[in-house]
């Protein structure tokens, strides 16, 4: 993992920021703000060398990446990861502090997400509008499919995929992506009330693995995956009888909390908790997720979550679910303490988050478009869930917002959940639609992290959009 030795640097895992005009970021309390701090380490971290990833493009303004890399393995039971502090002040983030002076070290304190950068507003994004006879020379051709309910659906997606169109075209319009930038863009169309896509990878981005096979990173998935968690804990309820309304009380290595499941799902996505995001690991159960619900209701062939975001300890995890107690009208009991089998999961080591673009995309894609999906597609959960779920998603801040309003129009929604690494990378996972879900886009990108990268992923989603609208293939 990129771990940097230099204080000052602030690293941190939360949503993007600016929107598209229907959404609003709502202010942290002040117990939002400060309750999340970690301790400082203690201990020394041991680093060995390894080659920045940085782009050519934006070498003038971004900030420095790490030169070494902390050692991370896991012990053999797999309860706790050696030295597992140094990937903490990479990856583990505190709760959103505005304001933090910049020498704070990185393993005190972090910062939220502050306000898009002003030259990213919709105004100043324009699209190529490239000559239609030079774009219809390109090779643009994807079939449309309808993703099965099944373990299948990777496979397809990656075999119907179209992954030279997104390059070509950019090439033709002289756009020149960061390095190490991924992206997908699929169409969706309803026809005679079925659903059915095209993917569009940037080379084979979309179906790259997070993780290298050295144990390396290609990107780190951030906060992207709160909505899986949110959406694991309300199956894991849903054994109960329960909803998002019942009322979960615990006490966890964060303290004690009693509210509910709505709650840490909206905080989680719109600003971005960590510690709610946290207690939605622990609700839905490490073991469930990994070997249930990620392998066998998403059928994701590759996603692992194993990773606490922000560790006080190199031992803490989200291994162990507390005991819970549950009330929800007059049904009360108790979820009893689960601890995992302790299983390591070699292509995704250090208590990691692993992923790859399509599969955070699936998940985007199952949560928005779940009222128009076949009942075997559907997940288990009420339609009043997943409205919950989807009033917090379009309410989440947006690092593509103004991109999709400068092609699509001020009117356009857009769907996301945003993650971030200072100095690392910067994500987007979204479904845009317009007004009348006439034009319907399921878009994930991941660019490196440097100052003002918000305007690269406006305009890079821009771009995906006018790519679309352009090609010459069957729509």
């Amino acid at each position: 993992m990129r771990l940097s030795s230099l204080l000052g640097l602030m690293l941190i895992c939360t949503g993007c920021a600016g929107s598209v005009t229907e959404q609003t970021t709502p202010s942290l309390t002040e117990s939002d703000q400060t309750s999340d701090l970690p301790a400082s380490s203690s201990e020394q971290q041991q680093a060995d060398d390894k080659p920045a990833k940085i782009s050519d493009a934006v070498t003038q303004t971004q900030i420095p990446k790490p030169d070494n890399e902390s050692s991370a393995n896991a012990t053999d039971t797999g309860l706790v990861p050696d030295s597992a502090q140094s990937d903490d002040s990479v990856h583990d983030a505190a709760e959103e502090i505005p304001d933090v002076q910049s020498e704070t070290p990185p393993d005190t304190l972090s910062v939220t997400d502050g306000p898009a950068d002003p030259s990213t507003s919709a105004n100043l994004l324009q699209p190529a509008s490239p000559d239609p006879s030079k774009v219809s020379a390109l090779q643009s051709d994807a079939n449309w499919f309808e993703p099965a309910s099944s373990r299948k659906w990777y496979k397809q997606a990656q075999h119907n995929a179209n992954k030279t169109y997104l390059a070509e075209y950019f090439k033709l319009i002289g756009y020149e992506l960061p390095k190490h930038t991924y992206a997908l863009i699929a169409p969706i169309k309803s026809t005679k009330n079925k659903l059915s896509m095209q993917y569009y990878s940037y080379h084979n981005t979309a179906f790259e693995y997070s993780m290298t096979p050295d144990g390396q990173e290609n990107y780190w998935p951030a906060s992207t995956v709160k909505l899986a968690a949110c959406l694991m804990a309300l199956l894991t309820l849903k054994k109960y009888g329960l909803t998002s309304q019942a009322v979960i009380s615990y006490t966890n290595i964060e303290g004690k909390y009693s509210d509910t499941v709505e709650k840490l799902c909206r905080e989680a996505i719109i600003p971005s908790n960590n510690a709610s995001y946290n207690r939605l690991m622990e609700i839905a159960g490490f073991d469930e997720i990994n070997d249930q619900y990620l392998p066998n209701v998403f059928h994701f062939p590759k996603m692992v979550m194993q990773r606490r975001y922000v560790r006080r300890h190199p031992e803490d995890s989200v291994r162990i679910s507390p005991e819970m107690q549950y009330a929800e009208g007059n049904l009360t009991g108790v979820i009893p303490e689960r601890r995992s089998s302790g299983k390591m999961r070699p292509q995704c080591p250090r208590e990691s988050n692993c992923t790859t673009l399509a599969e955070l995309a699936e998940v985007m894609f199952r949560t928005v478009l779940h009222d128009e999906l076949p009942d075997n597609r559907k997940l288990a959960l009420s339609a009043a869930e997943m409205n919950r779920v989807r009033d917090a998603l379009k309410k989440a801040p947006s690092c593509i917002g103004d991109g999709v309003a400068a092609i699509m129009g001020k009117s356009a929604i857009v769907y996301n959940k945003g993650g971030k690494v200072t100095a690392d990378d910067r994500l987007e996972i979204a479904v845009v639609s317009s007004a009348d879900k006439k034009e319907r886009y399921l878009i994930a990108l991941s660019t490196p992290y440097y100052v003002g990268v918000e305007q690269e992923t406006n305009r890079l989603a821009m771009y995906m959009i006018e790519a679309m609208r352009e090609r010459p293939s069957d729509n």
